[in-house]
C-alpha cells in the first residue's frame, strides 16, 4: 500500500473524483469541499485548502481510500472496496 498526502488540491481531485463520484451521494460533502477548493474563490476560514489535510491510500490495484479534512470539521473518508483507476502522483 502506498500513502499520498496532497499540498494540491488540483491533484487531489484528480486523484479522487471519479472514485468519490462513484457513490456520489455519499460523498456530497468531501467532493463540495474539493470543488470548492479548486475554484479557489472563496479562502476564508475552513475554505482555504493551504490548511487542508487531502491524502489518498493506493495498492497495485489502484485507489483504497480517500480522505479530506478542512479545519476545525472532522476527517472525511471514503474507502473504495473496489480499486478504481490509480491515483496520479501529486
Amino acid at each position: 500500500m502506498h500513502f499520498t498526502q496532497y499540498t494540491c488540491v488540483h491533484s487531489f481531485h484528480a486523484a479522487t473524483h471519479e472514485a468519490l463520484m462513484q457513490h456520489e451521494a455519499q460523498n456530497v460533502i468531501p467532493l463540495g469541499n474539493i470543488l470548492i477548493g479548486a475554484r479557489g474563490q472563496d479562502k476564508t476560514d475552513w475554505r482555504d485548502p493551504a490548511n487542508w489535510f487531502m491524502a489518498t491510500i493506493t495498492n497495485h490495484q489502484g485507489l483504497v481510500l480517500t480522505a479530506i479534512m478542512t479545519p476545525p470539521h472532522t476527517i472525511i473518508s471514503h474507502y473504495t472496496p473496489q480499486a478504481t483507476k490509480t491515483a496520479p502522483k501529486p
